[in-house]
């Protein structure tokens, strides 16, 4: 069934690198999801390691058919990279103010086992997409872009007028799409598949060559691009209204859906009403697991 999601979408400012500024602490996300959840079969628990999700998928796999939608990044998600910190303790950017560039990011997951966790999943065709909200042409080359366009000589680190020590996310944003908007399908499609075989390279997991996942997508919603690349989707940080989107071209079986997001922002966006009521129309259990920040 098509679904018509114009009222959902009316309002919606998607800005990809924005930072969380409507964040709410892990226990304000619990209340909200109790009371979102409220007499319906959804669940939100807050975690502290990847097997946790591990437990949660074996234990709904009993029972019905289990999908898997997981996030990306292993540092946490901060306003710049000052404030990230790596697993030692020690800053990551000690002397500049930038945003990460995604080789900096991207090596690893959370934690040591989660890609063996990705993989034992793949392996029992258990489906797992990875959903990250940057966009989908590695960075590096986003800035190459901008300085060859004259956008800006360092497309990652642009700051508000009247507060340089604040990235505007607002307009490293709008270039990003400004940038997207001169790729054609085709030409898009060779750009995340790219980005694609990076990030594979960077972490080690490869979601290819799952049933009915291999293939990709280029959709635009709303003037927002949506993105997705042999089990890799690149959807911005209201996930849950992309993602239903996504979900009319990414055929994943109905059942128990688990999110696992260590954004506020991100997991917040599937707990919107219009939101919840999509994905039960589409036949899906929500089941969100949020690393606090």
């Amino acid at each position: 069934m098509v679904m018509d999601y114009k009222k959902l979408w009316l309002g919606i400012i998607v800005i990809g690198y924005a930072f969380l500024g409507t964040s709410l602490p892990a226990h304000e996300l619990g209340v909200r999801a109790t009371s979102a959840f409220s007499r319906k079969p959804h669940t939100f628990t807050t975690i502290t390691q990847y097997a946790s999700v591990h437990s949660k998928v074996l234990e709904l796999s009993k029972s019905a058919k289990v999908s898997v939608l997981t996030d990306w990044d292993d540092t946490i998600n901060a306003p710049g990279a000052w404030r990230q910190k790596k697993y030692d303790g020690s800053w990551v950017c000690s002397h500049s103010k930038r945003m990460l560039l995604e080789h900096e990011v991207d090596t690893l997951l959370r934690d040591q086992e989660t890609p063996e966790i990705i993989q034992s999943w793949k392996r029992h065709k258990i489906p797992v997409l990875v959903t990250t909200a940057r966009p989908p042409v590695i960075d590096v080359k986003l800035k190459k872009y901008a300085h060859q366009l004259k956008m800006h000589s360092d497309l990652m680190n642009i700051r508000l007028p009247h507060a340089e020590d604040a990235i505007d996310y607002v307009t490293i944003n709008q270039h990003i799409s400004s940038i997207l908007s001169t790729f054609n399908p085709e030409k898009l499609k060779s750009k995340t598949e790219k980005k694609v075989n990076a990030m594979i390279a960077w972490s080690g997991i490869n979601l290819k060559d799952q049933p009915d996942l291999d293939h990709s997508v280029i959709k635009t919603c709303d003037q927002h691009l949506l993105a997705y690349h042999n089990g890799y989707a690149f959807i911005g940080h209201n996930k849950g209204a992309h993602m239903l989107q996504l979900l009319q071209e990414v055929r994943l079986s109905p059942g128990h859906l688990v999110i696992v997001d260590d954004s506020p922002r991100a997991i917040g966006s599937y707990l919107e009403a219009a939101v919840i009521n999509g994905f039960e129309e589409l036949g899906y259990t929500l089941h969100l697991m949020h690393y606090p920040i």
